[in-house]
Formats: structure tokens, sequence, C-alpha cells
């Protein structure tokens, strides 16, 4: 709870509790659900939403403010249905199909899809990157998407600027902070490159960047 702590102070502006182990032991689900419901209170003080991964119901329960979905879990729709139609519903995207797939129907829309890897990462060892032009793939599929993307993978304060540019509304990571000297510190890294890429971007949008 320390780690996640100074995140929030860092000005994190969304936390997700992601733990991938099995939830059907009794003993294993209630120890999931005490951390999801301390992480809620935590994060409430800072008034940062709290995402669950995979777990819906366990997002009903915590009473969190809404889940992130991979391609292989419950449908958005189904989701939707049970969360109701305030909650934050993200989804894992990577390919056209992926996006395709996303409803724009509010009852079963997701709000936003998590996209990558951009960069290798530690978490998903060896899933390859989207291209080999990885910035242009990632562009690619901004433009076809009627949802926001979040960018996904290796991302640090120092290479997180060329994700934004590439289109993204933010920006998502784990080791790069709780594996930081200094997490708060580190957070308000990610907070100000993010910042200041998007200030680049508004400044020098793509159109004027392709005609200079």
């Amino acid at each position: 709870m320390s780690v996640t702590q100074a995140a929030l102070e860092g000005g994190v502006t969304l936390l997700q509790y992601r733990d991938k182990r099995p939830a059907q032991d009794s003993n294993t689900r209630q120890d999931m659900l005490s951390i999801a419901q301390a992480l809620k209170a935590l994060a409430g003080r800072y008034y940062v939403p709290l995402l669950i991964n995979d777990h819906v119901e366990l997002a009903l329960e915590a009473k969190a403010d809404g889940v992130h979905l991979g391609q292989g879990d419950m449908p958005p729709a189904q989701a939707r249905a049970l969360l109701g139609e305030q909650a934050i519903i993200g989804q894992t995207a990577y390919t056209q199909d992926h996006f395709k797939s996303i409803k724009t129907d509010p009852a079963q829309c997701v709000d936003y899809a998590g996209t990558g890897p951009f960069y290798e990462t530690k978490t998903k060892k060896g899933k390859p990157l989207l291209d080999a032009d990885n910035a242009a793939a990632f562009r690619a599929l901004v433009e076809i998407s009627s949802v926001p993307i979040v960018g996904i993978g290796g991302i640090t304060p120092n290479n997180a600027a060329p994700v934004i540019e590439a289109g993204a509304a933010g920006v998502a990571m784990m080791r790069a902070i709780s594996e930081a000297p200094d997490p708060a510190k580190a957070a308000c890294a990610f907070v100000n490159a993010v910042r200041t890429a998007r200030a680049s971007c508004h400044a020098n949008p793509p159109s004027n960047r392709a005609a200079s």
C-alpha cells in the first residue's frame, strides 16, 4: 500500500488492481476482496478511480469504479449490465479486428482501449510489439478507434512522449513506478512528461509537423 499511496501522491489519475491469482478459492477471493476494498478507500482519498483487472464480480463486491477486461474476459456488454452505466470499462485491444468489435452503443461500449505493447515489457515477456514501425501501427489503430486509447507496455517517463505523439490519450505503467527508488517522484515525472507531450501536440498538431 505504501507504493500505491506514493503513486497517488505523485499524481496518478487512475489506479488499477491487477491480481492474476485464480479467484475460485474462497481464501484467495477473500484476500483479493480485502485488498480491493483497501485500495478503493485509499484511492478515494485522492479522488482517483479504481479499476479491477479482469474480475468483474470482484469489482462489484468492492464497489470499484470499473474494470479493465482482456480479450478473453467477460464481454463488455455483460460487464456493463452488472456494473451500471456509470462504471468505467476498459478493454485490451491491439488488432484492427479488436477495434472493429468495440461497440459504440452506450449499453455495451467500453470507455477506453489499452493498446500495446508500445515498447518491450517485462509484465508480458515475449509478447511482440505491434509492428516493426510501432508508432505508425499504433497511430493506425488510433485512427480507426471509436474510443480513446491508452498506451501500454514498457513506458517510462523518458519514453512516454512518443506514445502521446502517436495519438494516445494517456499511458499506463507498473514497474516504472513500483520499482522506482522514489515512486512518488516517478509518478510525478510521468504526469509532467504526459502534460508536456500533450502541450507539444496541441501547439504543433500532426498536420503541421508533417508540413514542416
